[in-house]
């Protein structure tokens, strides 16, 4: 439960800094980085609890399993990629770049703290 809870203040720490920098130039803010920031918020918190609270014991099959996981996020992050692109086609790159920031020290975080569980 103790890792549970150092996440998500990790989570939200890292998401309170995203925040700052990118409002400290508002020109080059994302038009969808908020919505971009809480989707991805709201699925990596769910999911690391998900695999936290998962019964698998052997780190072969936590692996695999957290490999699906990611294969299932990947398509569920390209559905909400093209949704923003849709939204706005000029801003569509920044949007990206932004996502890709994201998802990228999301996942990092999320990798940091699930090694403890396969390691052990």
């Amino acid at each position: 439960m103790k890792v549970l809870i150092y996440f998500y203040l990790t989570l939200l720490v890292l998401s309170v800094v995203l925040v700052v920098s990118i409002t400290q130039v508002p020109a080059a803010t994302p038009s969808h980085a908020y919505p971009i920031l809480l989707f991805l918020f709201i699925t990596t918190s769910a999911l690391f609890y998900y695999l936290l609270r998962s019964k698998i014991n052997h780190p072969g099959t936590f692996v695999q399993f957290y490999l699906l996981t990611i294969a299932v996020k990947l398509i569920a992050y390209a559905g909400f990629l093209i949704f923003v692109i849709l939204k706005n086609k000029d801003g569509a790159a920044a949007n990206v770049v932004f996502f890709m920031i994201v998802y990228f020290l999301f996942t990092m975080t999320e990798v940091a703290f699930l090694y403890r569980r396969v390691s052990r």
